[in-house]
């Protein structure tokens, strides 16, 4: 088992995110009726840092055809 500094665990779940996340790490997001306890715009509101550490469902993310 390797040992981590405490750097990388700062790194880990969005801790390391300027601010902090205002949600705990796999939070769920989604359209209302999809039983997330958060909507799509609320996921969008997220810094991107965040955003890397919560699950979105599928409808919330527009879907490009190129």
């Amino acid at each position: 088992m390797k040992k981590l500094s405490r750097s990388s665990l700062k790194s880990i779940n969005g801790s390391s995110c300027p601010g902090g996340c205002p949600t705990p790490p796999a939070t769920h997001y989604g359209p209302p009726g999809s039983g997330a306890p958060y909507s799509c715009q609320a996921y969008f509101a997220l810094s991107d840092c965040c955003k890397a550490t919560v699950i979105v469902d599928w409808r919330c993310v527009p879907l490009t055809v190129e």
